[in-house]
């Protein structure tokens, strides 16, 4: 993959992996400053669990339908089978919410700090209005349209922040609640958005094949396997601190977390470039091709986080400061401790994303019980000692670890090793260079 030939379509996908970046700065200023610290503690739960819901669904019958799509011409089969899988699984997930209610109840708010009962009835809701954007999403992806992508992402994000804003002006906002309806209207307006720009492609003659399901179903249940540990792992950090710390640790331990959606945004663009571009290398036997590419998107990724780490490290009070005032000043042991996810990101980021796009997800989800076993020793052994800074520690050695494994592996795939890497940073230094010269002329 030439990042020159892609780079308009680079500046876009950053633009567009900047927009959660965005939500998250003005979501500060917006919700995190403005509603209590229970209520911010409740919605973050509520949160978690509808992105965690929201990422199985994505490794089952989405991340699937990518992959697929982007090296079959005939597209139709699989379309109709990721959309199949994917509304199967949200509605056997909404009635399981409805009907042990009560009992994730109990086992998430056991001192009744807050109404989660009622506020655990918006997540099948949310499920309605959010899928088919994030089916949109996954099929644009296989084909690289990322201004599309962009505006659907835009209308989610933005509106979001402007609701919040309206509703702030107009009405009370003091509750999770609040927060929750303009959710569901942002998400809603951003999933008519997709309908407009797809509906040609995916309710045009659909095609009913039962290899198609077959084989979205055979790539999905690994990828779903993988995805539930790594979701868990990503996520158990929030319900360690609520267990240990309470509701308000889990608000400041959050603020502080909101900082690493830097890292979410690089991660977001190699998965985007990444795991169709492999995948069609791969499948035409292109193998120094995709050695230069894996090589290319780890030192680019490292090159682009290493300010974001210095900062993080050097100034986790000011930054904290800067962004809640004289709240959450706790949080900032913990944003110095996440400063060391830069350079650990990029490897894990990339080789994951190769792991998808050759298809070796059998390997993707062993890894995963792995994963499970080291995120129930860390985050059992860190967290009641250290309380959110144990967390941080946790997270970040669980990270560390699995990355190892990880790489390692995909060596073996792809050829690739440290000098390769590192001569890397020449090519990094010649495009700039390239670039201002086409710019200066």
């Amino acid at each position: 993959m030439e990042f020159g030939k892609h780079i308009g379509k680079g500046v876009w996908a950053f633009v567009d992996k900047g927009l959660p970046a965005l939500y998250g700065l003005g979501f500060i200023f917006l919700v995190v400053r403005v509603l209590p610290e229970k209520e911010y503690g409740a919605f973050v739960l509520i949160q978690t669990m509808f992105v965690f819901s929201t990422s199985l669904g994505y490794a089952l019958a989405l991340q699937p339908l990518t992959k697929f799509v982007a090296e079959s011409d005939e597209y139709r089969p699989y379309v109709f089978a990721s959309l199949s899988i994917g509304v199967m699984f949200y509605l056997a997930l909404s009635l399981f919410l409805i009907f042990f209610k009560s009992s994730l109840v109990s086992l998430l708010d056991p001192a009744n700090e807050s109404n989660l009962g009622s506020l655990l009835a918006y997540i099948p809701l949310l499920f309605l209005v959010a899928f088919y954007r994030n089916f949109a999403i996954s099929f644009l992806q296989a084909n690289y349209q990322v201004q599309k992508i962009f505006w659907i992402d835009a209308t989610y994000f933005v509106g979001v922040l402007v609701l919040i804003y309206a509703a702030s002006h107009l009405f009370r906002f003091t509750r999770a609640e609040d927060l929750l309806h303009v959710t569901l209207i942002a998400n809603a307006c951003s999933s008519v958005l997709a309908i407009v720009f797809t509906h040609r492609q995916v309710f045009l003659k659909p095609v009913i094949n039962r290899r198609a399901i077959t084989e979205i179903w055979d790539y999905g249940k690994y990828t779903f396997g993988s995805t539930v540990s790594y979701n868990i792992f990503s996520q158990a950090d929030v319900f360690f601190v609520n267990s240990f710390v309470g509701l308000v640790g889990v608000a400041t331990y959050n603020a502080a977390k909101m900082l690493t959606r830097l890292y979410d945004i690089q991660t977001q663009v190699i998965q985007m470039f990444v795991i169709p571009a492999s995948s069609k290398l791969y499948a035409k036997q292109e193998h120094q091709k995709l050695r230069g590419m894996t090589e290319k998107s780890i030192m680019f990724s490292l090159i682009v986080l290493l300010p974001v780490a210095v900062a993080m490290f050097l100034a986790p009070s000011h930054i904290m400061s800067l962004l809640y005032g004289s709240r959450y000043q706790e949080g900032a042991v913990v944003v110095r401790v996440f400063a060391f996810l830069a350079f650990i990101v990029p490897w894990n980021a990339v080789s994951a994303s190769i792991i998808q796009g050759t298809g070796h997800v059998k390997f993707g989800f062993k890894v995963s019980c792995i994963l499970l076993l080291l995120t129930a020793i860390s985050f059992a052994l860190f967290t009641p000692w250290l309380g959110i800074a144990g967390a941080a520690i946790a997270y970040v050695v669980t990270l560390f670890l699995i990355t190892i494994i990880v790489v390692r592996y995909v060596k073996q795939i792809v050829e690739f090793d440290l000098r390769g890497i590192l001569v890397r940073v020449a090519d990094a230094k010649d495009f700039v260079y390239r670039k201002i010269q086409q710019w200066q002329a």
